[in-house]
């Protein structure tokens, strides 16, 4: 089963039971009160939930890279889906070949040889330019 939770900008995203079961191990909460541990920190728990079925989903992390990915680059899972992770996903998707399958999720070289950081670099002035200089 999934539970839903409304992520901003109006988008519903169904968070699935081994993500919510990831998400409780991984920052010790068991979101009787969905900001509860977050909230202490200044985070948002609907965002770092949002972000690990983003990326789980879309990207096809599996659920022990993403939290090697929180652990080398920990605003990761502070992202909004649709401000920043979707943006930079859709760009490794299409113009830099790295969606698999009819589903669409990253292939797993290019997963692997992502720097975590990627996902923090600003899109518009640093990841599109230089892989236009890189590609022209």
């Amino acid at each position: 089963t999934t539970s839903h939770i409304d992520a901003r900008d109006g988008i519903a995203t169904a968070i699935s039971d081994e993500v919510h079961e990831f998400y409780c191990k991984a920052f010790d909460d068991r979101i009787t009160d969905v900001n509860s541990t977050f909230a202490q920190r200044g985070l948002d728990a609907r965002t770092a939930l949002c972000a690990i079925q983003y990326l789980h989903t879309h990207g096809g992390y599996a659920l022990d890279e993403i939290d090697a990915l929180r652990s080398r680059f920990p605003p990761l899972l502070e992202m909004d889906v649709v401000r920043h992770l979707r943006p930079k996903m859709r760009f490794l998707k299409d113009c830099m070949g790295g969606g698999h399958g009819s589903d669409q999720i990253l292939n797993k070289k290019l997963r692997t040889q992502l720097p975590p950081g990627f996902f923090g670099s600003r899109l518009e002035r640093t990841v599109a330019p230089r892989h236009a200089f890189l590609v022209h």
